[in-house]
């Protein structure tokens, strides 16, 4: 059964959260088989890894929070990260339920969608429906999001390119560098070593 044909408001006895570490990706359909069976959901951190991938077991590349496994995933646009609006986030889900609940709780619990109000007084009518925040990006920080985005694949390349330039300057030396499976695209937010003991 696809997890996001299941009604959001379902019993959950517990959240996963992993974290695509650096840009490496954590292969969640591996994880979707074990949430399912114990009511879990997968909360996928995905703020290091915007292009990067796993290969599943039938072949098909996963980009990182597309949402085919994971029931919400989480994007940074923090200055340091791939895309940047200066500050914020995304979230991302393919379930309508939590979609319309986040929709909702971004904007102080508002709605003016006539479908969900209690009461409808016209066009101008909206209603405070639940407590909630302002979550929203403004448009200068949308559009510089936009510039960024255009610009994404191209940096992924450029980061595993450089990644490669320094697997070869380690070589022969004590540091141990990041290895990176077949079956696994690296974003590299970070690049992460490790000293050989002895």
């Amino acid at each position: 059964m696809n997890p996001f044909e299941k009604d959001a408001r379902r019993k959950i006895k517990g959240v996963i959260i992993p974290v695509d570490f650096c840009g490496y990706p954590v292969n969640v359909s591996d994880l979707r088989f074990l949430c399912d069976k114990y009511e879990t959901w997968i909360i996928e951190d995905a703020c290091h890894a915007p292009g990067a991938y796993f290969v599943d077991k039938t072949g098909k590349g996963v980009k990182c929070g597309n949402g085919e496994f994971s029931d919400l995933s989480v994007f940074s646009f923090h200055p340091v990260k791939h895309i940047t609006t200066g500050e914020g986030g995304m979230i991302t889900t393919n379930n309508i339920d939590l979609y319309n609940k986040l929709i909702l709780l971004r904007t102080h619990g508002i709605t003016k969608d006539p479908e969900l109000l209690i009461d409808n007084h016209g066009g101008w009518y909206y209603e405070m429906q639940e407590l909630g925040y302002n979550y929203r990006l403004t448009d200068f920080q949308a559009a510089l999001g936009n510039s960024q985005l255009r610009r994404a694949t191209l940096g992924i390349e450029k980061r595993n390119v450089l990644a490669a330039r320094y697997n070869e300057a380690f070589k022969g030396t004590n540091i141990l560098t990041p290895s990176v499976d077949k079956d696994y695209y690296h974003a590299f937010h970070l690049y992460v070593v490790r000293l050989k003991r002895g």
